[in-house]
């Protein structure tokens, strides 16, 4: 007799009717070599991760229905996977939150979408148990609005309420969903739909007999239909005892344990059905296969220990295949709805066209505009390709500026993007824009710049105060005049959506003040009631998917902050990464974790480090050999008598506080508090001050300010002077506030006197803008001259080269800059790749700082009637790669690159940039691809790579330098060497 630890607790809560459980009589599984386990012992086994032990113990222990140690097992099970540490009592705040107490409801819970209402099995729990279910259910569809679709989900809450209390199940049910190792069910009726397939091509591989046996009873045609109720066979079919059995596996391995009693209970069928003179053959040809497989599920001729031993000994079904089952099954699914919808061009109006989870949480972290209601309401109306996808913040007002010209660095290689206004007057609309900006560049056979570019898949719309979506008027009218296809224009001077017979939206090259009016192209009324607004915030999304660099683990910011400035006095690591590193996770309000990734820290860290490297100073020192006699040395270098001279040391301290003498007095100390980044729970505002009183040099970087809102103009001039007083001791301050106002500025540090000084009696949460100006009352900026002479304006024109050339190689470092650190992120481009016989095949490359990755076009055709020019899929580390340069410039605006790589790594592992033994390295090693595309993209690409290579720093491709080097030099040999 096996006798339990935790004699406390019972086999089945007190929402089971015990009565209605058919007794059925145990395996005997018990032998003197190898008892059944206790629950510790297998604690003992999922606390030191020895899960292969586990697996192989809960698929040979049989235990029957009614043993208690399912009370603790089925609970230690499910936390295994995501344990999110709820603490106790969050259930039952949930509970309140949603119904207001935590009594059970006197009428019928209204059931979230997710679940089937054919399909709600409840087993053997009493009428109260069912209310607890759905009262479980219901608080999951509230605490996670982005399932859609997951009928299995009411299944498994009935399943834990015969053995856990409510509070328990709910949790073990949030550790299933958000479990990120394995899958346990899915959320969208589009993956359910995956499933069943998935089941369908793997029993027709590994248990093909029974799939051709079913076939005798239903057409081919209906036998997908058979397939759509594989789970039901498990949850509604198998009896009570054989479920709890399945669960036992299932909650330890995943989704493939029902796949595998799915193709189970297949063969089974055909074993009892093939017989002569079956019942069973009868039952499928006078009823149907469905009704007759659903019958045979119940009474299933096997106990629940011959199912599981028929189940796992089909071979050749590990995880990793399954897993590539259904995501080929996925992909191929997604590919044919896109491919018969892409003539029409009109969007899915499925309900599961929602944001997932991840989706919401980026969203809600950086919008400043969008609510979860609008966030729903926006991402409906994205195509549906598009929402496979994760948004991405690609440029915002609030912390990027107001500059048409940083607008389209940060976004014009995006596509598509989104545009999001939101105006002075709370007003919220915005574009869906499906081309790049970077079109308005190109030009026609003419050499004119095209004024409007872009597709029929760009649309309006507005989300308030009235919530409506403005298609392009072709998607329903096939006459369409030139009027109506104009989508998008852009210069130097405005942005433009939507023409003909008025602007849908146009912005100012300050994206300060814009117009909205009805247009031809979208039949569109104004998106805005006065039509003229100004605006408040303009945020900008692209859409990626995993390709940030800081998602992969890999702190290039960090890289490039440490190596570049390392040699800077001043400029060191602090305990700012010790608060980095305790900070891994951000938790979210349901218990979903997701890495920190710190882009923004990193930022502003870097450009600390590029305001202390300002204040360094370089000199060259050439050294001039100089004859001097004896007596030119004695008077250069006089001795002096110091035996008479007191030594007056004088402290670090004393220095300090001779620097900052009245430091106590501060006349600004009245302002510090106002300071943002000593307040909890208030409203802040985040400002980039730039101080025009500093010299040239520190004046271009702004100083970082945070004030809370509620404070007044008055008050940020005075918290300004008091952080100057504090980070530039050197820098000469007038007493009084009064003395200084506000200006609007640039990114860049340009001051716009164009506008007056904001009011100081006003409040700075009615200011929108990113970068403002410190300026001395009654000053400009601006350069005056008195004198008129030829000389001065010749010394002024002098001058003002000089500070244009200077500024200009400062925007260029900068460029560089900007472009090195965004090298590593993953890009996808569209060329073509040449074989040797010059066949072009067109090719996807993606290039990230990990590997270069050659993806063909899904276009081309299987058969060609060269079968050697078909390219396969390819995928190269970059520690492998050693060299890319443009190789050939065509005169059609094309151009070839050549990409290198050293052929014997690629066996390698990935990242393993161990060096070759020395003199193994051979010119013969060394392998290259040649693509062709349009110049600038070529031009881009072999910037990116070169980029990535200089940060890399393989030692392959310093062994490839060293070859062409000596190459080169016995090409040089060859022809000046003597005759």
């Amino acid at each position: 007799m096996v006798i339990i630890n935790d004699l406390d607790y019972q086999p089945f809560q007190s929402l089971v009717n015990v009565d209605s459980i058919p007794f059925v009589i145990p395996e005997c599984t018990i032998t003197k070599k190898q008892p059944n386990k206790t629950f510790s012992e297998i604690q003992h086994l999922i606390t030191n991760g020895r899960q292969k032990e586990v697996k192989k113990l809960l698929r040979i222990h049989h235990w029957p229905a009614d043993n208690m140690i399912r009370s603790q097992l089925w609970s230690a099970l499910c936390k295994q996977h995501n344990n999110n540490n709820m603490t106790e009592g969050f259930y039952w705040d949930l509970v309140i939150q949603l119904f207001g107490t935590k009594e059970l409801p006197d009428k019928t819970s209204i059931l979230p979408p997710f679940v089937d209402s054919k399909h709600r099995h409840i087993y053997h729990l009493t009428a109260v148990g069912k209310e607890v279910a759905d009262r479980v259910v219901c608080v999951l569809g509230f605490a996670c609005p982005d399932i859609t679709y997951s009928p299995a989900i009411y299944s498994l809450v009935s399943l834990f309420l015969h053995f856990m209390p409510e509070e328990e199940c709910y949790n073990s049910l949030t550790s299933l969903v958000s479990s990120k190792r394995l899958v346990f069910m899915t959320q969208t009726k589009s993956l359910y739909e995956v499933t069943w397939r998935t089941v369908m091509r793997v029993t027709r591989k590994h248990a093909s007999s029974a799939s051709i046996h079913l076939t005798k009873f239903c057409s081919a045609t209906k036998m997908e239909h058979v397939y759509t109720d594989w789970m039901w066979w498990i949850f509604q079919g198998l009896p009570f005892h054989h479920i709890v059995r399945v669960m036992d596996c299932y909650l330890h391995e995943g989704i493939k344990v029902l796949y595998r009693i799915a193709m189970a209970i297949l063969k089974l069928f055909h074993k009892n059905s093939s017989k002569r003179n079956s019942s069973w053959a009868l039952e499928a040809l006078n009823n149907g296969l469905e009704a007759t497989l659903m019958k045979f599920c119940r009474q299933i001729p096997v106990s629940p220990n011959k199912l599981l031993k028929t189940a796992f000994n089909i071979r050749a079904l590990s995880s990793a295949y399954l897993h590539r089952i259904f995501v080929k099954t996925e992909m191929s699914m997604k590919s044919k709805a896109i491919v018969s919808n892409s003539h029409q061009l009109i969007r899915s109006r499925s309900s599961e066209n929602l944001p997932t989870s991840q989706s919401q949480v980026n969203i809600q972290l950086l919008s400043h505009t969008l609510s979860t209601r609008e966030l729903f309401t926006l991402w409906s109306w994205l195509p549906m390709r598009i929402t496979m996808y994760q948004p991405v913040l690609l440029y915002t007002t609030e912390e990027h500026g107001c500059s048409l010209t940083t607008f389209y660095f940060r976004v014009e290689q995006h596509e598509p993007t989104l545009l999001i206004i939101k105006t002075c007057s709370d007003d919220v609309f915005g574009a869906y824009c499906s081309t790049k900006w970077l079109e308005r560049n190109r030009k026609d056979d003419r050499g004119n710049r095209t004024a409007y570019f872009g597709t029929g898949e760009t649309f309006l719309f507005s989300l308030f105060p009235e919530r409506s979506k403005y298609p392009w008027v072709g998607m329903e009218n096939d006459n369409v005049c030139h009027s109506n296809e104009l989508f998008m224009a852009a210069d130097s001077k405005m942005i433009t959506i939507g023409g003909g017979d008025g602007q849908a939206i146009w912005m100012d090259e300050n994206i300060r003040f814009g117009k909205s009016d009805s247009c031809s192209t979208f039949n569109n009324p104004p998106l805005c009631p006065g039509k003229d607004f100004e605006i408040k915030v303009l945020e900008v999304y692209g859409f990626g998917g995993i390709s940030e660099v800081v998602m992969g683990g890999e702190n290039v910011l960090q890289t490039i902050s440490t190596s570049k400035y390392d040699t800077y006095p001043g400029i060191e690591d602090n305990e700012e990464e010790e608060e980095l590193a305790e900070s891994l996770d951000i938790h979210t309000e349901f218990g979903v974790r997701r890495q920190r990734s710190h882009t923004s820290v990193q930022l502003e860290r870097l450009q600390r480090n590029m305001i202390k490297s300002a204040n360094v100073r370089h000199v060259k020192w050439e050294l001039t050999p100089v004859s001097l006699t004896d007596e030119e040395k004695a008077e250069l270098f006089p001795k002096k008598d110091i035996s008479h001279q007191k030594k007056n040391y004088v402290s670090e301290l004393s220095k300090l506080l001779k620097a900052c003498p009245y430091l106590p007095m501060n006349p600004f100390r009245e302002y510090s508090k106002y300071d943002g980044n000593a307040q909890l729970g208030e409203a802040t505002r985040k400002y980039g001050i730039f101080i025009t009183m500093l010299n040239l040099e520190r004046r271009n970087y702004p100083m970082q300010v945070s004030i809370i809102a509620t404070a007044k103009v008055h008050d940020l001039i005075g918290l300004v002077c008091w952080k100057c007083t504090i980070e530039y001791p050197d820098c000469t301050l007038k007493d009084s506030v009064d003395c200084y106002a506000l200006y609007i500025a640039e990114d860049d540090g340009e001051v716009d006197f164009d506008f007056p000084c904001l009011d100081s009696r006003e409040t700075v949460a009615k200011f929108g803008f990113g970068f403002l100006a410190i300026v001395e009352r009654d000053s400009k900026l601006a350069p005056t001259t008195s004198n008129h002479s030829p000389t001065s304006q010749e010394g002024n024109s002098v001058l003002s080269e000089n500070v244009n050339t200077k500024a200009q190689q400062q925007l260029e470092g900068e460029l560089n800059k900007l472009l090195a650190i965004e090298a590593p992120l993953y890009q996808l481009y569209h060329v073509n790749i040449l074989n040797k016989v010059r066949a072009k095949i067109e090719i996807h490359l993606g290039i990230s700082g990990q590997k270069i990755e050659l993806d063909p076009v899904v276009k081309q055709r299987s058969s060609s009637k060269f079968p050697w020019t078909k390219q396969k899929p390819a995928t190269y580390d970059m520690d492998c790669v050693v060299a890319c340069d443009l190789t050939e410039t065509k005169s059609n605006n094309r151009a070839v690159l050549r990409l290198v790589y050293d052929s014997t790594a690629l066996s390698s592992s990935i990242g393993d940039s161990a060096p070759s033994q020395q003199g193994t390295a051979a010119w013969s090693n060394f392998k290259h691809h040649d693509f062709e595309a349009e110049q600038k993209v070529a031009e881009d690409i072999v910037q990116k790579i070169n980029n990535i290579l200089e940060l890399r720093c393989s030692v392959r491709r310093q062994e490839y330098i060293l070859l062409r080097e000596r190459k080169s030099h016995r090409r040089r040999s060859f022809h000046l060497g003597p005759r």
